[in-house]
């Protein structure tokens, strides 16, 4: 027997055992393999899975028995657990009618289970409502037995229901989507019946009968036949309030059950057109056990155009697959925003403390200053009148012509002076025009013995003639002499005998 390595298989699981089918495309699709393991009493009773861990075992020991490890699966979940309901909603777009479904189907529908997973078909879309049939199960159901096939290594790609899987078998060529069509499928004891409205399964029904496995003959065809004109009859009325009916009935599995129901219906209903499979059956020429037991798990694995493929798989949303890496980015922009701002706080920190520190500094050049003029002002003002003060002020004063005149009046014979600059602090530049050097001398004397004259100094001597600057060694050869003198002055108040001054001797 060969592995299935990633081929694809459709698997049905129910209280008898568990089935899985493949196909292939000759001339049309057909069933190409199939496989049964039979579960032991007490492990699944009417769908619902009793003895979890001992199905667990199970399935991973027909698992590898049938080397099936890392195969594809379609699982089918049972008609009994699948709720269909019509729902109204405002026209809104795709995204906000999920979202509103989503809300409905967790808070206002009222479904026999809780924690549903569902699929839902838009099937009429006006200016203000949008009508969509919503098709939910137990997620109960799903989670453990798509559990269990991952630990036996399948892995469940989706899933599906038995309405659609029965179309899709009967007719897998069908490129027109099913409407007013009835499908019903006979496994043993127990039918299941679909009715199909522009492609969209509007109502589906499973009937098991007696526990037997015998066919027909405990389903009693009459009851059946009864209760199959009941759904007719809901079909037209209260589903589509008589505005569509059921034109054709085709029935599938069975062997001779199938043909005993078919001519009861036919005697019984025959505004409807029934009749059996045709050669586009995937189970076509095939015995009536892989008609009966495998027309479910093969037409899984069918995919058309014209019929839309429920999944009940729970999925995650767009929103919540991503919602980790939204978080995760948005903790590391937190992150680095958080970064900045500390790094932020602690430059303007920085640099608050720097224009602080500034300040400080400032602020104690300008205290010092404050002091020292509070000092001056005070030692200015101390013991003084203003009018005094201003005396003083005035008496400082120093009288430039008086100056003149008493440094012309000291001057040797043949001299002059020609130039005669006052300078800020009391200090005299003097230049004087000689005919001889030992005249400069004696003006210098002469000079250090005015009273107001702190300290006088001859700076140059240049010969008139050239200009060329004599030093203390040179002989002069020039008829005439500039010498140039610095004069300090005495302050007013220190300054003695100035009528003496101005007669050039000392008091």
């Amino acid at each position: 027997m060969l592995a299935m390595g990633s081929k694809r298989i459709g698997m049905t699981v129910d209280a008898s055992g568990i089935r899985y089918a493949t196909l292939r495309k000759k001339n049309g699709w057909e069933i190409e393999k199939t496989g049964f393991y039979p579960f032991p009493p007490g492990l699944i009773e009417q769908d619902g899975i009793i003895n979890g861990e001992s199905l667990r075992i199970s399935i991973r020991q027909w698992a590898k028995e049938e080397r099936l490890q890392g195969a594809s699966a379609i699982l089918a979940v049972p008609t009994s657990q699948v709720i269909v309901r019509r729902l109204t909603i405002p026209a809104v777009n795709d995204r906000e009618l999920r979202e509103l479904i989503h809300l409905e189907v967790e808070t206002a529908m009222h479904l026999p289970f809780d924690n549903p997973v569902y699929d839902y078909v838009p099937v009429v879309r006006g200016e203000e409502t949008t009508q969509v049939l919503v098709y939910a199960a137990p997620r109960s159901w799903i989670d453990p037995l798509v559990s269990m096939l991952r630990e036996a290594r399948i892995k469940v790609v989706g899933t599906g229901i038995a309405a659609t899987a029965i179309q899709g078998a009967v007719n897998p060529l069908n490129l027109e989507p099913p409407s007013g069509h009835m499908y019903i499928h006979l496994k043993g004891a127990s039918v299941e019946i679909a009715m199909f409205h522009e492609g969209n399964p509007v109502f589906i029904r499973s009937i098991d009968e007696d526990g037997t496995s015998e066919g027909l003959s405990g389903l009693r065809v009459g009851e059946l036949t009864a209760e199959i004109s009941r759904m007719l009859s809901f079909y037209q009325f209260g589903i589509h309030e008589g505005s569509y009916k059921i034109t054709k009935g085709i029935l599938s599995g069975g062997g001779d059950s199938a043909k005993t129901l078919l001519n009861a219906l036919r005697q019984a209903l025959p505004d409807v057109d029934f009749y059996e499979t045709g050669a586009a059956s995937i189970a076509a020429g095939m015995d009536s056990d892989i008609a009966e037991n495998y027309m479910v798990p093969g037409g899984l694995l069918v995919r058309s155009d014209s019929v839309r493929r429920l999944t009940l798989l729970p999925r995650i949303d767009r929103e919540t697959r991503y919602a980790p890496l939204v978080v995760s980015l948005i903790a590391v922009a937190w992150i680095a925003c958080a970064a900045l701002s500390i790094y932020g706080y602690t430059a303007a920190a920085a640099d608050a403390s720097r224009k602080e520190e500034r300040k400080l500094a400032l602020s104690q050049e300008q205290l010092a200053l404050q002091r020292q003029i509070s000092k001056a002002g005070s030692s200015a003002a101390s013991g003084s009148d203003p009018y005094e003060l201003a005396e003083q002020l005035r008496a400082s004063k120093q009288d430039v012509a008086a100056l003149a005149r008493g440094l012309e009046e000291i001057l040797p014979p043949a001299s002059r002076l020609i130039n005669f600059r006052y300078a800020k602090g009391g200090q005299l530049l003097v230049d004087v025009r000689m005919a001889a050097l030992g005249d400069a001398s004696k003006y210098l004397f002469d000079l250090r013995r005015v009273s107001w004259i702190a300290h006088a100094e001859m700076n140059t001597i240049a010969a008139a003639d050239s200009g060329a600057v004599l030093g203390s060694g040179d002989t002069p050869t020039a008829s005439a002499f500039t010498v140039s003198f610095s004069i300090r002055i005495l302050p007013a108040d220190q300054q003695q005998g100035k009528e003496a001054t101005a007669d050039g001797t000392a008091p």
